[in-house]
């Protein structure tokens, strides 16, 4: 019995659920300038696979009347303010830094203050989150105040 169980159709039997193998298929295109046995097997698989009738039209469908066609939104990628450095609100070079991008979250901020405060206890954690009897939750916690969540 092959993989998958026993099959209940019969080769040559046109089903109703498979539209594609209903469709008449297009003849076989043979190129030429092939190596030889190449054009047998190309043959055989282009008759082996379900291909589209001719004048069907293949590819995406098109779009809709509502959609938004390709730059008719301008130049997206432009910068707005061609004079200024190329490094403004980065944390390097000239230019305004990040604060300057309004960004600045309260909570990253608290955190920080936070990892700073527990910085000089940092070797103390790290011992005892490596022992034999921490939880894995205190060693979870151990990880993200090492990686500075």
């Amino acid at each position: 019995m092959t993989r998958g169980g026993r099959r209940t159709g019969t080769p040559g039997t046109a089903y109703q659920n498979r539209t594609d193998l209903q469709a008449p298929k297009p003849p076989a295109g043979e190129y030429t300038g092939q190596t030889y046995g190449t054009a047998v097997s190309q043959r055989q698989a282009q008759q082996a696979m379900p291909v589209q009738a001719p004048g069907q039209a293949a590819g995406p469908p098109a779009l809709p009347e509502d959609a938004v066609k390709a730059g008719s939104m301008g130049d997206l990628l432009g910068p707005d303010g061609a004079d200024g450095p190329v490094t403004a609100g980065a944390a390097l070079g000239a230019g305004p830094g990040p604060e300057a991008l309004g960004l600045v979250n309260p909570e990253l901020d608290s955190t920080r203050r936070d990892f700073a405060a527990l910085a000089p206890y940092v070797p103390t954690f790290m011992f005892h989150a490596s022992r034999a009897g921490a939880s894995p939750s205190y060693v979870a916690w151990v990880q993200r105040l090492l990686a500075g969540a």
